[in-house]
């Protein structure tokens, strides 16, 4: 079951990151191929509790040519029913070199490349098409209804991005051998490791009563063969992973550990354990991690465990940056203002926190720079802001409107058509974007200036499933 689906399932569960799973046929497997601890860091109470009180403040398809005319920004306009419609904003700018874009709409998978689109294949349940970073393998997933339970029924598949060499990678049983116990096992979450022609999974068993479904927080390598490989022993795995952008290491998120493994050694260590934070349900707090990007290190930040009950009292949270050494440093703590907690820059520098000061529910939103201690409160929020990839800029509702803020000063500007629930940052500065129409949905390369290249266009229910590659620079 791919985390997507996992999100159904676990309320608290929180992702960025591309997943697959998959189904289909039966071509014959190549047979399996079938793997420590050292000091555990805990969060303490190292630094003085810094409370900042800032003055307020196969056969080729041309993409047809589309008439470009540079607009500023993207906005909507309104047709004659008052139905939102988007209103195309053309950019001029070049797209990025040797990108790659997979998608699927009506059971066929295309590739898009250089303005062309090659049809590779078609095939009834097919969904969440992933390419390998160097754009020469497409994983993709397909249901199997007669699968038992109808949420986790699906096998993986992959093809060579010239439409060649079709093969299944796991079928519906093999996740079930992996078992070491009576459970049903299914897949959960699987994505590319960075660099490699190899993907890691995880995987979930069946239980009685709620939820259901649970993860069994073991994790596995495969190769574009088919071989599959233990990478931890049974129960050291996560809730969920995240691979390295180097493609070297995978951190694991439990509710009251971080750890990684070593993707090549297969090592295994605890970089962090903490007291599970109660939430009143029985799924637990999952820290967010985000990566330094030259992957030595990762981010999270730590909320007291008493947060979400009636006791807390301004305990801190606590910015925590863990080593792959096993290292671990705190580098910042406030009180928490529940129940939002940080937002980091994908590049680490920039902290966005919600305190106290303003009314109806609302935060305030503060711009902490990580590298000067600098900070600033902006403006009043319903929550906390989500990022665009150039770690500048980040988007906020005002009312039902998305508007776009800036680290360097208090401006902001009206987000138009731009949704960011809908961008799928390829870059720090270019995203695919699905802009929804009447009856139409439209699958865009666009920057924060407009849309660049339109791929394809299709009826709203079948909506492009979409994957992309972009090789190193």
């Amino acid at each position: 079951m791919s985390i997507e689906r996992t999100r159904i399932y676990f309320a608290f569960l929180v992702v960025g990151l591309a997943t697959v799973s998959g189904a289909a046929c039966s071509p014959s497997l190549p047979e399996r191929a079938s793997v420590a601890s050292p000091p555990i860091n805990r969060p303490t109470a190292v630094l003085p509790l810094d409370t900042p009180s800032p003055a307020p403040r196969p056969t080729p398809t041309p993409i047809p040519a589309e008439e470009k005319s540079p607009i500023s920004a993207l906005s909507p306009t309104s047709s004659p029913e008052n139905s939102p419609q988007p209103a195309l904003a053309y950019n001029d700018a070049p797209l990025p070199d040797g990108l790659r874009i997979t998608y699927i709409t009506q059971d066929t998978l295309y590739l898009w490349e250089g303005g062309q689109t090659f049809q590779l294949l078609t095939l009834p349940d097919i969904s969440h098409p992933s390419l390998s970073t160097d754009g020469q393998w497409i994983v993709f997933q397909q249901y199997q209804p007669e699968g038992s339970p109808p949420c986790c029924a699906f096998e993986v598949w992959a093809i060579r991005s010239d439409g060649s060499d079709l093969h299944r990678l796991l079928s519906l049983a093999d996740p079930d051998a992996l078992a070491v116990n009576d459970h049903l096992n299914f897949l959960d979450q699987i994505a590319w490791v960075p660099g490699r022609h190899e993907l890691v999974f995880s995987t979930q068993h069946e239980i009685d009563g709620p939820p259901g479904i649970l993860p069994t927080l073991d994790l596995y390598l495969l190769d574009i063969t088919g071989q599959v490989s233990p990478l931890v022993e049974p129960g050291r795995g996560g809730w969920y992973f995240v691979p390295a952008p180097t493609g070297r290491y995978a951190v694991l998120v439990h509710g009251s550990r971080i750890s990684r493994v070593d993707l090549q050694s297969g090592e295994y260590i605890s970089l962090l354990e903490f007291n599970p934070v109660g939430t009143g349900t029985d799924f637990p707090f999952l820290p967010s991690v985000v990566w330094d990007p030259d992957g030595r290190f990762v981010m999270t930040w730590i909320p007291p465990e008493n947060l979400y009950r009636y006791d807390y009292n301004d305990e801190p949270v606590q910015l925590w940056r863990l080593f792959m050494s096993g290292t671990a440093e705190q580098i910042y703590r406030r009180p928490a203002f529940q129940p939002t907690t940080f937002n980091l820059s994908p590049d680490l520098r920039y902290l966005l926190y919600l305190d106290h000061g303003c009314v109806d529910g609302m935060g305030m939103l503060h711009v902490r720079d990580l590298t000067t201690g600098e900070e600033q409160p902006r403006y009043c929020v319903a929550g906390l802001p989500r990022w665009a990839a150039d770690s500048r800029h980040f988007f906020f509702r005002n009312g039902n409107i998305w508007q776009i803020g800036n680290v360097l000063d208090t401006s902001t500007q009206a987000a138009g058509i731009l949704d960011p629930k809908q961008m799928r940052w390829i870059d720090g500065r270019h995203f695919l974007l699905n802009l929804r129409g009447r009856g139409t949905c439209t699958l865009t390369v666009a920057t924060l200036q407009g849309v660049i290249a339109e791929i394809v266009s299709a009826e709203t229910e079948d909506c492009p499933d979409v994957g992309f590659s972009l090789p190193e620079q």
